[in-house]
């Protein structure tokens, strides 16, 4: 039986499941507001919401530059910073 982490969505504060297979890459939605993240990092779990005004995911305009992103970062103690 695999576990799956919980996070805190940091737009809204409703939970977010990830799968446990999930890695740092992978999408995540919001099932309250519906904001779409990127898993930027497992421990700590930290969320970056995508950019959908900006250069399309994954293209070369967005390889090195974070504009667009804001870092929130989940340590389960303190809530998200």
């Amino acid at each position: 039986m695999s576990e799956d982490f919980i996070t805190e969505c940091p737009e809204c504060g409703k939970a977010i499941t990830l799968d446990m297979d999930s890695d740092v890459g992978d999408m995540a939605c919001c099932p309250a507001c519906d904001t779409e993240f990127e898993i930027a990092s497992l421990d700590p779990i930290t969320l970056k919401p995508l950019d959908v005004e900006g250069p399309e995911y994954g293209s070369d305009e967005d390889e090195g530059s974070q504009a667009g992103f804001m870092d929130y970062k989940y340590d389960g103690e303190n809530g998200w910073e």
